[in-house]
């Protein structure tokens, strides 16, 4: 079970995706052995939070959402997450599926090769296309909520 008294190293070699996580929260890799608790005191996170989320990426199947352990302070923590989670898919993940596919592909031009080739083209636009929104439009308003300016905005996240 995935709590505040886990090793940080016994999570990352029973899960390696956790270290998405902490690369997303902008931990810095060196946890060496501290628990759960101690790299969230050091690192400044929201210890409900970062385990809320460790567990979506470790066990997704036997996590609950109790909202009522957040509050708004928790949301600069889920914008930098989110934020190091779109530069991840942008810059790392959707060029290397993209690269991937075309390498296998490369010399084949069959109907099928074809189709696959423009469905990832076509998910890879929107995902660019959905990620972009969020970066350039409903993160810099989420950043003036907190901030307490949201008056210059149009937008509404309502």
């Amino acid at each position: 079970m995935l709590n505040a008294k886990s090793k940080m190293f016994d999570i990352v070699s029973v899960n390696p995706r956790m270290l998405l996580v902490l690369e997303h929260f902008g931990v810095p890799f060196g946890f060496g052995n501290q628990t759960v608790h101690g790299l969230c005191l050091a690192n400044g996170l929201n210890e409900p939070l970062f385990l809320f989320i460790a567990r979506l990426y470790c066990c997704p199947e036997n996590t609950s959402i109790k909202t009522e352990q957040f509050d708004h302070t928790d949301a600069g923590q889920i914008l930098v997450f989110l934020e190091n989670s779109h530069s991840y898919f942008l810059y790392e993940k959707i060029p290397g599926l993209q690269n991937l596919l075309n390498r296998k592909l490369k010399d084949a031009s069959d109907k099928y090769s074809v189709l696959i080739s423009k469905f990832l083209q076509d998910y890879s636009s929107e995902v660019y296309d959905h990620i972009n929104y969020e970066n350039d439009i409903v993160f810099p308003y989420i950043k003036a909520l907190l901030n307490g300016h949201s008056e210059k905005y149009e937008y509404s996240i309502a």
